[in-house]
């Protein structure tokens, strides 16, 4: 299932002992919370103190998917969603990389926006700050006209390569096609 914990303890160099101490709890009950997380057992409130032993943050939120694909006419939408997908692949490799991009591209873009791409922005914010990794995959893959307006006002540019960016542009007039 997941491992929280595990990366929150690896991320901010935290031991098993380290965290048990800060929890007030003996260290193999530590090592029962991270088996129960990774089964899907875990309790959120016991999930929400080991995180916030470790200054980190436990946000659970609801929102409906879109199952049905959409298809995208405009040629700019479909090269908006091809950059995406080669960001969510990055994203999905190596998240501290890309997340801290995008953190670092956010304040400049503030700069100007009004209205509905601030709002979108600040979307884009929420879902990093909150680490979520799926819920940002399902924008940059998503076909609603909410997704594609987030991806206009995308904090993941400068994360291709030239090269990268050549290809995706390949790919998608080659949908045209």
């Amino acid at each position: 299932m997941t491992a929280l914990i595990r990366d929150a303890r690896h991320r901010r160099a935290v031991g098993v002992r380290e965290l048990a101490r800060r929890c007030g709890v003996a260290a193999p009950t530590v090592v029962d919370w991270e088996r129960s997380e990774a089964a899907g057992t875990i309790q959120v409130e016991t999930l929400h103190r080991a995180l916030a032993a470790m200054g980190e943050r436990l946000s659970v939120r609801s929102r409906a998917q879109t199952i049905a694909f959409e298809r995208l006419e405009r040629r700019e939408q479909r090269l908006g969603l091809e950059l995406h997908r080669s960001i969510a692949t990055k994203l999905v490799t190596d998240p501290e990389v890309v997340l801290e991009s995008a953190r670092s591209q956010l304040g400049s873009m503030r700069t100007g926006l009004r209205g509905g791409a601030l709002e979108w922005l600040d979307q884009w914010a929420q879902l990093i700050e909150d680490r979520d990794v799926g819920g940002l995959v399902v924008v940059m893959l998503g076909t609603t006209q909410h997704d594609i307006d987030m991806r206009s006002v995308s904090p993941f540019t400068g994360l291709l390569s030239s090269e990268e960016r050549e290809e995706v542009l390949a790919r998608a007039l080659a949908v045209v096609s």
